[in-house]
């Protein structure tokens, strides 16, 4: 069954992923060219245009999936999607790993993106165009500060902290569209995510002086170090600290089982 829907989900939603794929790569394409001209204005311009579509794609893009699962679930529509003949969770898992899907397409397509952009930044300033040379010297920049095993776990940790916005989408668009609150249309999810927003960030910081741990370097290698965050953040070392990791981790847990028991026992449409 989860098959059949992640191949409905495909189809029902190409045109919106093909649209803001195509869209990026052709926006960022066009801001190459300007780049690569050097006029004062234009090139600047394409310099702006492009950063600002790479650097938007994924959340725009998960934002996009996440009101179409508001309007495919909780609107006029979800009176088909709750016809199907599968449990909710069910949907709801096809849902969320199409989302997933897309949101790692999203994340490929934003490094082609870059892979775009950089040659023509370097024509304009005059530096060397190729990309590989650049990924070599920060490979081996990289290496020299820190140990492989810390590169791969960051490659993944930013990876999966991508992942969990869908999921944290989903769960203001499902808590957002129970009763009492659907009664509000739109503000609904909007009233959950302010709240769950606001939550994580207490929750986040408090976290920081809990779990005084980060990322610094040690000597001559970057790794994990403690930390007093009052000096730290007073100071503004060059500490990014991680103690809210776990919290971001929890709450994403709970936005999950959250959702899967809205979409089994408290579903209402409107």
């Amino acid at each position: 069954m989860i098959t059949k829907l992640l191949k409905h989900e495909a189809i029902r939603t190409r045109g919106l992923v093909l649209a803001l794929v195509g869209g990026a790569l052709a926006i960022v394409a066009v801001s190459a060219l300007l780049i690569i001209t050097k006029w004062p204005v234009l090139s600047q311009l394409g310099i702006f245009i492009g950063a600002a579509v790479t650097l938007m794609l994924i959340p725009v893009a998960q934002f996009a999936l996440a009101v179409d699962y508001w309007r495919s679930s909780y609107r006029a529509n979800g009176y088909l999607t709750h016809s199907l003949p599968a449990r909710g969770s069910t949907v709801f898992a096809a849902k969320l790993i199409w989302a997933s899907i897309i949101t790692i397409v999203a994340i490929i397509v934003t490094l082609a993106l870059i892979l775009m952009l950089y040659p023509a930044i370097m024509l304009n300033q005059g530096g060397d165009p190729n990309p590989f040379t650049a990924l070599g010297q920060l490979g081996e920049a990289l290496s020299t500060f820190a140990p492989a095993w810390l590169i791969v776990l960051m490659a993944l940790g930013i990876v999966v902290f991508y992942l969990s916005w869908p999921v944290q989408l989903f769960y203001t668009a499902s808590r957002g569209s129970e009763e009492p609150i659907n009664r509000r249309g739109a503000a609904g999810p909007i009233i959950v995510y302010a709240i769950l927003y606001t939550v994580t960030q207490v929750l986040s910081a408090a976290a920081i002086f809990a779990l005084p741990f980060g990322l610094g370097m040690d000597g001559d290698k970057l790794g994990i170090i403690g930390f007093d965050p009052l000096v730290t953040l007073t100071n503004d070392a060059a500490i990014m600290p991680i103690g809210f990791l776990p919290v971001i981790f929890v709450i994403t847990l709970y936005c999950l089982w959250r959702t899967v028991r809205s979409w089994n026992r408290r579903v209402s449409l409107v």
